[in-house]
């Protein structure tokens, strides 16, 4: 259907053609000569090596101490180990966090930076600052670090290296890795993993989930895009979306999410 650009039962036409297949008729269908596929040549990707995420791993972070004031300190540890969190300066924060995506084999596709608000008696408190907050590949590049021609695949889900590790775990799927660290925290009993942002729902990166029991918990702003979209990737697994940030926002919080909400219940 793809290399013909026509309907199923078109496509179904050319390969009887192609094979000789009888259909009611005694006759064999006329054979018709198709143009050879090109495949095209996959993209090589650059990855970040493990070596540079070990080296900045570390929980003195602006995202993992604001956490320490709402969750056991132990616990975050073990989060920010689990999911190879580091610290980086930046020059604009001292105490950056990395969330690095690392898929199912291993590698590192690419690292976020961002910077959150770390005392609780702010009301900004575990909020990210908008104007910091970028993919590190492009900056290893300009740093000399990665070659200058690096191509970064960002199809990767935050969390998925631990999929292999924990085959069992029911997995919980979020938009964003604060979501997910503040879900992991509140309820460790789950595996929970991110997309990066509500455009990445995509099945490239959604395939490390194939046959997992999937719950989701989509932003406010995100559940009717994604709960549409998930319906024609049931093969992958059988994702439950959970309307919860639909019920629990305030009217004025569009895009209302499960850390929000997680947050504002351990603050209660």
């Amino acid at each position: 259907m793809q290399h013909e650009g026509c309907t199923f039962q078109q496509a179904c036409e050319i390969i009887c053609r192609l094979f000789g297949i009888y259909g009611d008729s005694p006759t064999p269908l006329p054979y018709r000569k198709v143009k050879p596929i090109e495949l095209a040549t996959p993209k090589e990707y650059t990855y970040i090596p493990m070596d540079y995420v070990e080296q900045h791993l570390s929980a003195e972070n602006s995202f993992c101490v604001g956490l320490r004031y709402l969750f056991d300190p132990a616990l975050v540890l073990h989060l920010t180990e689990e999911y190879r969190l580091g610290c980086l300066d930046t020059g604009t924060y001292p105490d950056s966090v990395l969330f690095p995506s690392i898929d199912t084999n291993g590698r590192v596709h690419n690292i976020k930076v961002q910077h959150y608000t770390a005392d609780p008696a702010s009301p900004d408190y575990l909020k990210s600052d908008k104007r910091h907050c970028f993919w590190l590949g492009t900056q290893l590049v300009k740093q000399g670090l990665l070659p200058t021609d690096a191509q970064f695949d960002n199809d990767c889900l935050f969390g998925a290296h631990l999929l292999p590790r924990y085959p069992t775990a029911p997995v919980i799927l979020v938009e964003s890795p604060k979501n997910a660290l503040v879900g992991a925290c509140a309820y460790p009993e789950f595996l929970w993993v991110a997309t990066g942002n509500k455009g990445m729902l995509k099945r490239s990166v959604l395939s490390p989930l194939r046959g997992r029991i999937v719950v989701v918990y989509p932003d406010r702003d995100a559940i009717n895009e994604w709960e549409e979209k998930l319906q024609h990737m049931q093969d992958i697994a059988p994702f439950r979306v959970s309307r919860l940030c639909e019920h629990v926002a305030p009217d004025d919080q569009l895009k209302y999410d499960i850390a929000d909400y997680i947050i504002s219940c351990q603050l209660a």
